[in-house]
């Protein structure tokens, strides 16, 4: 168990390596870019949009309640970018206020309201046609159909092998004990540590919930990696937080730019760390 004083104790240990690393002209990105991954001893992952996907079950949920609703089908790679410009424009930078303003970032029915607007509005459908009770209706199916994450294609693989040599662990925003769904795919005993902000009451893109990691590892951010698919309160607030954030991104998907983030490694797909983390071992 990871007590108040030894975490704060060891932030100060970790933001003074993190200090050292950004002196003189270098920058912190930099830095983190150069050294990359040839001295990394953990992983740390995000949960949803990084091991396990949030699209097929919502997108299936919005398509039943459009099509009744009248309103015009959209295709797929359009949904997807709709997705990450509301998840990056609003979802990442909500919380980021929240968190910043030491609030819950608990998102209310309002704000999800707006989310989903929002998404409607990139697939370009008419604003007159976007009424409250739709976008509330498709807040809803997206939440229900959220409690049945699926594992990504080659994650479980990924996971195994990497926990051979390395120490892995977890890092989410939630509310609920993700621990069921690691446990039903077979991979929960690959976890080294399991920090849910729900329980540690440290939310991303706070630096405590990140550092609070590192120490139940007994490992330092210098020689940890970060996976996941927020450019804000994923990969910028694990950089800043002195690890090495590594960018999930789905391809054909444009991500909106993230001031401060610096070069950082991105892959398109989970199956594919496993031959970067080797590439910068060998």
């Amino acid at each position: 168990m990871v007590n108040a004083f030894m975490l704060t104790k060891k932030m100060i240990q970790y933001m003074g390596d993190v200090g050292a690393t950004n002196s003189g002209k270098q920058t912190l990105a930099e830095g983190m870019a150069e050294r990359r991954l040839r001295n990394v001893e953990a992983v740390l992952f995000d949960f949803g949009g990084t091991l396990y996907d949030v699209h097929p079950a919502p997108l299936r949920a919005w398509q039943r309640l459009l099509a009744a609703a009248g309103l015009n089908r959209f295709r797929l790679s359009d949904y997807y970018q709709a997705v990450a410009n509301a998840r990056v424009r609003f979802l990442d930078r909500r919380t980021a206020e929240l968190v910043a303003s030491g609030r819950s970032p608990s998102m209310t029915a309002a704000d999800w309201t707006r989310y989903n607007r929002q998404i409607l509005l990139d697939l370009g459908l008419p604003r007159a046609e976007l009424s409250d009770d739709l976008c509330q209706q498709l807040g809803e199916a997206m939440v229900l159909a959220r409690k049945r994450y699926r594992l990504l294609p080659g994650a479980r693989d990924v996971v195994r092998h990497l926990a051979r040599g390395l120490k892995l662990g977890l890092v989410s925003n939630t509310s609920e004990d993700l621990r069921a769904y690691l446990m039903n795919d077979g991979i929960i005993q690959c976890f080294d540590v399991i920090t849910l902000s729900h329980e540690v009451t440290y939310w991303k893109p706070d630096p405590r919930i990140f550092l609070h990691s590192c120490l139940a590892l007994n490992t330092i951010p210098s020689r940890t990696a970060y996976v996941g698919d927020l450019p804000v309160c994923d990969c910028k607030a694990a950089q800043e937080a002195g690890l090495l954030p590594i960018l999930i991104k789905r391809p054909g998907v444009h991500l909106p730019a993230c001031a401060g983030l610096g070069s950082i490694p991105t892959i398109s797909a989970i199956a594919e760390l496993t031959a970067l983390v080797e590439a910068e071992h060998a």
